[in-house]
């Protein structure tokens, strides 16, 4: 994926759903949620009743209970636990993102690992922009990497939960749109990058220079 405009238009999704899974959506937020809803055929993302849909949240994410949602890595990961929490954040801290204003959740939240995602295209765009090439390249290397070895190891299964347990329509759609966005960086990066093809082995390069 060399576009720019492409590239910026993935991390600006990204960066919406996954902010809507750390906090209950704003009347603004769901408006550009439901902007997305024609362009991804999913309907149940237009929400008219966001008071009834914040309550819902909170059930999903705050009340224990086999209603939540467990958006975490570690909780549907094989490995998981503690560890993957550990080396998320490691890589987190190497490529310079900063999971603020939302620290309150783990690292391994799925909201913030869509927030990192977002945030490395984002930043391959602009070197795109300004011809840097090699940068470019290196980094479609980290964003795949950290696709298939976290987020591709617990999407599938986590998404599944959601569709059992989500009680509005809006969260199973959410999900699905959110596993698209991650799938459709993912195939365009491990292409561009050809390093991380599945079988392979290998590890993050370093990154590259913001």
């Amino acid at each position: 994926m060399k576009d720019p405009e492409e590239l910026e238009a993935y991390g600006r999704y990204l960066a919406l759903v996954g902010e809507a899974w750390l906090l209950p959506p704003t009347p603004s937020h769901l408006a550009a949620l439901g902007a997305l809803a024609e362009l991804f055929g999913e309907p149940d993302l237009q929400v008219a009743h966001g008071d009834r849909l914040k309550q819902t949240w909170e059930y999903h994410f705050r009340v224990p209970g086999e209603q939540n949602l467990q958006p975490y890595e570690s909780e549907h990961a094989n490995p998981g636990g503690h560890e993957v929490r550990v080396e998320v954040a490691s890589l987190y801290q190497q490529a310079g993102f900063s999971t603020s204003p939302y620290e309150h959740e783990p690292p391994d939240h799925i909201g913030h690992e869509l927030r990192f995602i977002s945030a490395l295209v984002m930043r391959q765009a602009s070197c795109h922009r300004q011809g840097e090439r090699a940068a470019a390249v290196a980094l479609g290397s980290w964003i795949a990497g950290f696709i298939r070895d976290h987020v591709l190891g617990f999407l599938d299964v986590w998404v599944g939960r959601v569709e059992q347990k989500g009680m509005d329509p809006f969260f199973p759609a959410l999900a699905r749109v959110s596993s698209r966005l991650v799938w459709g960086v993912y195939e365009e990066s491990e292409s561009d990058s050809g390093v991380f093809a599945p079988g392979k082995s290998g590890s993050l390069p370093p990154h590259p220079n913001p």
